[in-house]
C-alpha cells in the first residue's frame, strides 16, 4: 500500500472509532469505574472549567468538529461549494 493509501484507511478507522465512541459516550461513561470516567472525560474535553453551578468546557479534536456540525443549520449539508452572491442567477451559456 501506498503511504497515501496506508494513511486515508488509518484516516476512516480513527474516524469510525470516533463515531462509534461518540455513539456510546453516555452509555460507557455510566458503566465505568471512576479513573475511567476520567480517562473519558480527559480524552473528549480539555479545559474544564467549574464557577459556581456553571460547568465550562472546550472539546478535543475531533470532537470539537462533532459538536460544530450539530450546531449547523440542516440545509448546510445540501449547499454546493460553489454559492454565488445572494439573489444572483447565472446567465446560461450560449453560442
Amino acid at each position: 500500500m501506498t503511504r497515501h493509501e496506508k494513511a486515508d484507511h488509518n484516516f476512516y478507522v480513527t474516524a469510525n472509532m470516533v463515531m462509534n465512541l461518540a455513539a456510546r459516550a453516555r452509555e460507557i461513561f455510566e458503566s465505568s469505574e471512576v479513573d475511567e470516567k476520567r480517562q473519558l472525560l480527559n480524552f473528549v474535553f480539555q479545559n474544564l472549567k467549574l464557577d459556581g453551578k456553571n460547568l465550562s468546557i472546550d472539546t478535543c479534536e475531533p470532537f470539537t468538529t462533532l459538536v460544530d456540525y450539530k450546531r449547523c443549520p440542516k440545509g448546510w449539508g445540501n449547499l454546493d461549494l460553489n454559492q454565488g452572491p445572494a439573489g444572483y442567477e447565472s446567465a446560461a451559456l450560449t453560442d
